[in-house]
């Protein structure tokens, strides 16, 4: 029996074994391959998506390699099985949970950030719960694939004065804007809402009495956060497809992920430890 790493298993699955399986397309041969500019030709021809070229993948999703003798492995089957398995467990966001835990303390405006990123990558669900639009299986697919891990590391984040192009800290006010007029026939009073202006009086050339300064996070965390959680996805789902595939492989020992959950925390931990000795 060989014993393999998890990500070592699951490359050996998707990049030796399965594209050994035959296209779903009979017809599909080298030289038929659709060529790259063939759909927007077709798109020009009948202002439609027209899909008429052959399937290039097999039944794992995978482009099948036409110099293979023989079939997948069995065990190979078995791995892309447990790593379709995956989807039948969403993955809910943790209550609390912090991807910029290592950037010091960014205050509100952290929080904020990450609540905007975790409506774009974890919609609320029916039961009032956050869960993950990414799909574990594609992650742990592309990643056995292509190598390597989701992208966590990034600049540091720091809070900043919001400026004008020309780098001069820029003012803002509240103004009350009337958006409905009253009628008093009809017994009707106007409505208001409150809209942000700006804070700078171009006569006086000085701000107005109840202007404000804003502070914003740079670089922008929006791509960090969401490429963070993508990276715990991926490590959670490599540690649930050690424990699924423990007992279940004939010729495989899968031995556990070297990565940590949350690199990011411990590097902060050394640069702490470090700043303190």
């Amino acid at each position: 029996m060989r014993v393999m790493g998890i990500e070592q298993a699951l490359r050996w699955a998707y990049v030796d074994e399965l594209p050994k399986a035959p296209s779903l397309s009979e017809r599909l041969t080298p030289s038929k391959w659709p060529r790259g500019w063939e759909s927007v030709e077709h798109f020009g021809d009948y202002l439609a998506l027209v899909d008429i070229s052959p399937r290039p993948e097999n039944a794992f999703g995978l482009a099948p390699d036409f110099s293979g003798a023989d079939v997948p492995h069995e065990d190979a089957v078995r791995i892309h099985e447990a790593v379709t398995e995956l989807n039948s467990c969403p993955v809910a966001v943790p209550d609390g949970w912090d991807p910029l835990s290592d950037m010091r303390d960014l205050g509100t405006l952290g929080r904020e950030a990450v609540e905007h990123a975790l409506e774009r990558i974890a919609p609320v669900g029916s039961n009032a719960e956050r869960w993950m639009k990414a799909r574990p299986d594609a992650l742990i697919q592309r990643h056995a694939i292509l190598g390597g891990t989701p992208d966590w590391e990034g600049y540091p984040i720091r809070r900043r004065i919001v400026t004008s192009l020309n780098g001069e800290p820029l003012w803002f006010r509240l103004e009350e804007v009337e958006v409905s007029p009253a009628d008093d026939k009809l017994g009707i009073a106007a409505e208001y809402i409150t809209v942000e202006v700006d804070g700078f009086n171009r006569s006086a050339r000085r701000p107005y009495r109840d202007a404000y300064r804003k502070e914003e996070l740079f670089p922008d965390p929006a791509h960090l956060i969401m490429h963070r959680a993508e990276y715990e996805i991926w490590h959670q789902s490599l540690e649930r497809l050690t424990e699924v595939l423990a007992d279940k492989l004939e010729t495989i020992l899968i031995t556990p992920t070297s990565h940590l959950q949350r690199p990011w925390e411990m590097i902060h931990a050394h640069e702490l430890c470090d700043a303190e000795f």
